[in-house]
Order: structure tokens, then C-alpha cells, then sequence
């Protein structure tokens, strides 16, 4: 397990650096797999959100996780912006699952 706090109000691209930090430990450790608890309340319209993550922010993420080449395991934990939960999660999962 990883935790890598940011800063309340933190822009998109504090998550993706806080990302790089992550995927540098996940190739430290050599993991066979990943478990990911997916928040999508770190989208940047959710009444929740902390982070202002964009739509292309969750198919970043997802392309992100698919170049590690290994099986992932997503749970889903948040998100309160009914209206753009169906288009984050569409983004994330064809960013994990689509290649170029």
C-alpha cells in the first residue's frame, strides 16, 4: 500500500506527479499485480473532490496503469457528480483496457 497525500484544492497535475512517484515504487517493488481503489471524486465538478481532475485526467490514468503490463484490479470507491460518472469511468477503463 501506497498513500500519497496532496494538498486540498491540488491542480490535475500534482495527481500526475504524485502518479509518477507511485509507478516508481511500483517498479521498486515488482508487483505481480495492482489493486487500484478508483475515487472518482477527484474529479474536478464532484461536490467532493479535493483535486481538479479532468475528464482526459482519467484516461491519462488509465493508459498510465495499462503500460505497466500487469493484471489490475480496480475498485471502485467514490464519486458524487452522478452526471459525469458514466464519462470518467468510460475514460479511465478505455485508457486501461484500448492500446494505441
Amino acid at each position: 500500500n501506497i498513500n500519497l497525500p496532496m494538498p486540498h484544492g491540488s491542480p490535475e497535475s500534482t495527481f500526475f506527479e504524485r502518479l509518477d512517484d507511485a509507478l516508481a515504487a511500483i517498479a521498486l517493488f515488482q508487483p505481480q499485480a495492482l489493486i487500484v481503489p478508483l475515487g472518482f471524486d477527484t474529479y474536478q465538478q464532484d461536490p467532493q473532490s479535493k483535486v481538479a481532475m479532468s475528464h482526459a485526467g482519467f484516461t491519462r490514468l488509465g493508459e498510465a496503469l495499462r503500460g505497466l503490463n500487469m493484471p489490475v484490479l480496480v475498485l471502485q470507491e467514490g464519486g458524487y457528480d452522478i452526471e459525469h460518472l458514466r464519462e470518467n469511468g468510460l475514460r479511465f477503463f478505455r485508457g486501461l483496457l484500448e492500446s494505441d
